[in-house]
């Protein structure tokens, strides 16, 4: 099957953002991935907490930035099909 070039696009533009996205999923694990705090230290929790291994705004803004590339590609989509639905109405 052939595909046209904003078809093309879109496929090239989700794929990107879904490896942006699985990329930034991953970088959130690493970085709130730790052992559980004790129960006797259940009081040191908030500390505990601010303690983790990284920094999570780098990794969500990746995520909302990935779901802005999934946004915009699906309106390229739409775009096209509509674009296409009207020429095919022009010439009918």
């Amino acid at each position: 099957m052939r595909v046209g070039p904003a078809f093309a696009s879109v496929l090239e533009g989700l794929t990107r953002a879904e490896r942006s996205l699985d990329a930034a999923a991953s970088d959130v694990v690493r970085t709130t991935t730790r052992d559980p705090v004790p129960a006797t230290r259940a009081a040191d929790a908030p500390a505990e907490l601010a303690s983790l291994r990284g920094d999570l705004a780098g990794p969500l803004v990746q995520m909302i930035a990935a779901q802005r590339a999934f946004g915009a590609s699906l309106a390229v989509m739409r775009a096209d099909r509509d674009m296409q639905r009207a020429v095919l109405d022009m010439v009918r």
